[in-house]
Parts: structure tokens; sequence; C-alpha cells
């Protein structure tokens, strides 16, 4: 499979399912929650040259000529570009697509001269949260605050200093089979000019050595075999009675009714979670602070406390 990147413009025609699968997915998710035009005034509300060189830059992850992925950045300061419109098309999420995107558009970065990046998500998608998270930005807010209140998520994250070219790309092509490759300096000499491997052939490897690792082990691997010999053989754990009583009649009814009772708390529990989620992304102020108050009342309470009103 091979995949290759354009750095081009908004006005690329090869850019339009992206912009408008962004904008129906944006009013999907929040309607008018940010502005009273919806999606469509975001998405017009930066002309086609804020993300052009030399201060953005609006790339596309191309297979086969259609494009699967994308993003972009514009300048924020003189040090800090922010980025936009990072996305991947419905039809192939789940490829790591978007990590690629943001490792290349991070590289373009400092190919442009930034030294930060600055970037902003929607309280209503988690998954770029944690697109974000594990790839190093630091949440600006309280991820596990009240995010519905916060509407707006910023990001930031220096610029990882890369072997890179320095040049700016405005527009052209990268091609790489995954993972791909960064492009070789232009001033690099290939393996072959300077002897490949051969370089290495007289150096010895030696392996790395962990005594603390191997020790910790061996007294784990003692500590195991303790128990397991104290549980086999001591006879004040009662094994026979344990036999006794395994499939006691009383026992198996006992069993049967935690089975059923752990069946209907999971449905009941199910349903519940289901409209209590719906209701905390709703538009009405008044379902979405039921929802919250109800989920802050039970979760702030202790389990051991709960149990005790509900017994009396």
């Amino acid at each position: 499979m091979r995949d290759y990147f354009v750095y081009t413009t908004t006005t690329d025609p090869r850019a339009s399912v992206m912009l408008a699968e962004l904008t129906q997915e944006y009013d999907a998710r929040y309607g008018n929650l940010f502005s009273p035009g919806g999606a469509a005034e975001e998405m017009r509300r930066y002309p086609p040259e804020t993300f052009a060189p030399p201060h953005g830059n609006f790339l596309l992850l191309l297979r086969q000529g259609q494009a699967i992925a994308g993003g972009a950045f514009k300048r924020l300061d003189e040090h800090t570009a922010e980025f936009k419109r990072i996305w991947t098309h419905s039809q192939f999420r789940r490829q790591g697509l978007a990590g690629l995107v943001l490792q290349e558009l991070e590289a373009q970065c400092q190919r442009q001269g930034y030294r930060q990046i600055y970037l902003t998500t929607g309280c209503r998608q988690p998954e770029a949260v944690g697109l974000y998270l594990r790839h190093g930005y630091q949440a600006q807010f309280d991820p596990e605050g009240d995010l519905e209140a916060l509407r707006t998520l910023p990001f930031t994250k220096a610029v990882p200093r890369q072997d890179i070219m320095s040049e700016i790309t405005e527009v052209g092509e990268i091609a790489f089979s995954h993972p791909h490759p960064l492009p070789r300096q232009a001033n690099e000499p290939a393996a072959a000019e300077t002897g490949g491997s051969n370089r290495y052939a007289g150096l010895r490897i030696i392996p790395a050595r962990y005594p603390a690792r191997i020790a910790g082990s061996v007294l784990a691997v003692l500590l195991l075999a303790a128990i397991i010999s104290s549980v086999a053989t001591n006879p004040r754990w009662g094994w026979a009675v344990f036999a006794e009583w395994f499939l006691a009649a009383p026992v198996l009814e006992g069993l049967g009714r935690t089975l059923l009772l752990t069946a209907i708390g999971t449905v009941l529990g199910s349903v519940l979670g289901t409209v209590l989620a719906l209701a905390r992304v709703s538009r009405s102020p008044l379902l979405a602070s039921l929802s919250w108050s109800y989920i802050w009342l039970f979760r702030s309470i202790p389990l051991i406390v709960m149990l005790l009103i509900l017994n009396n």
C-alpha cells in the first residue's frame, strides 16, 4: 500500500471531500453550539492564504489519488503554529492515519521555523482527545472535569526536533510506505557512499546486563513458590471442608442468585447509563444538568456508604 502526502491549498479539488465531511461531522456533533451558522461558518472563517506558506500549510494524505486524511496549520504567533482541520476519512479510521498526519505536520512546523504547537478540539470528540494525549500533547484543562462546560479543549506541545530537511515545502509530494521514512538530508551521504554496515564490522556487540532485574525475578519466583506450597500443604486451609461444601446445594443456590443479580444489574446499569449519557450530551440545559448532578452524586459517595444507606 503506497500512500503519499501532498502539501497543497484548501482550494485543491482533492480537499473537497475532506472539507465536506468535516463540516457534516461538526454539524452532527455540535450543531450551533459554537456559532449560529454551525460548522459551515467555522469552515469559512479562514481564507485559503491562512493555511499557505510561509506562515501556514495545508496537508493531504492521498491513497490512489483520494484524500484519506489531512490537516493544516496557521501562524498563532512568531514561534507558535496552530493546528486545524485534523481529519481522517470515515472509511479509513483506526489505521493510525491521524497519527501520521500529526507527525508530518509537526515536521513541517519545524521546517517552517516554529517551536511550539497549539491546537483545540471540541468537548464531544473524545477520540480526538485520546489521539492528542497519546502523541504527547499537554492538555491545558482537566481531562476529568466537566468537558461539556469547557466546550473548547486546548492542547500544547513543543515542536519535536527531528533530522529533517530545512527548506520549506510549499506544494509538493512526500511518498512513503508504512511506516514512512523522513526525507534524507540533501548533503547526507547514502549508505553505499559510506560503506554501509561495513563501518561497524570490527565492533563487538556486548549485551546489556541487568543484575538487579535478575535478582528481583529470582526473588519473585521464590516468593510465589512459597505461597503455592503454603496453599497446597498447610492443613489450616481446610481443603477437605472446602471440597465438602464446594458443590453443596446452598452454595450452588447462592451462586445462581449471584449470577442472576449480576446479569440484572448489568442490564439495568447499561440502560440507565445510556439514558444518562444521552441526557448529558443533550442540548436541553435541564436534562444535561440533571444527568450531571446524578453522576456527580453517585461518584462522590463511597460505595460502603451507599450500601449502608440502601440497607437501612
